[in-house]
């Protein structure tokens, strides 16, 4: 019998940006491949984002506009902080104190926080493994930048625009599936066909 060569097409989804610890361009888990799975990829929840290392170091998180009601954590290895953040003053920030630690505290002093922007700067010492995770506003914010409250009251300004938005990218990939054509054999001895005869002797 002769080869005969087929195509099998399948899907492949790859996270389009980073988020967390997932990296832009991993691919999902299949049956397939090994991939990655991130359960919190699409929500509101930011499972720890890499923060700038250095003392005193000033960046912006990926993810905004951060939800300073939720739970914000500062996590270096095993030690880990709860920040608390006060009212925004006249320029949008606001000042996070440390208000809870596990283990041991993390080095940071004070992290304050522009929740519109996403820009921070950090009290203190932070090394290049520590993330910080938080929720971040994905569901109210409006094209022209302004976004609400749960309550439909205004909250912050129109700088806000629209908010950072997880993608996925589907491609379609193929694999080359080939039969080929195989001799098979097999041995009994008499006493085996003999014992299997009287079986189906049974059945009938």
């Amino acid at each position: 019998m002769d080869n005969r060569i087929g195509m099998l097409n399948y899907l492949d989804y790859s996270y389009s940006k980073p988020k967390g610890q997932t990296e832009a361009g991993t691919v999902f888990a299949s049956s397939i491949n090994m991939g990655k799975s991130d359960p919190n990829y699409t929500s509101d929840y930011v499972d720890g984002e890499f923060v700038l290392a250095g003392e005193n170091a000033n960046g912006r998180l990926a993810w905004t506009p951060v939800n300073i009601s939720a739970l914000f954590e500062i996590v270096e290895g095993d030690k880990e902080a709860t920040v608390a953040f006060g009212a925004p003053d006249a320029s949008g920030v606001c000042t996070g104190a440390i208000t809870s630690t596990t283990t041991a505290p993390v080095s940071v002093e004070r992290f304050d926080l522009n929740p519109t922007t996403g820009e921070y700067t950090i009290n203190g010492g932070v090394s290049n493994t520590t993330v910080v995770k938080y929720s971040y506003l994905n569901e109210n914010v409006r094209s022209d930048g302004t976004y609400f409250d749960k309550d439909g009251k205004y909250a912050i300004g129109a700088e806000a625009g629209w908010t950072n938005v997880p993608e996925i990218e589907l491609k379609i990939n193929s694999v080359p599936i080939e039969a080929k054509a195989r001799t098979l054999r097999s041995f009994w001895s008499f006493d085996a066909s003999y014992e299997l005869q009287k079986e189906l002797t049974k059945v009938a």
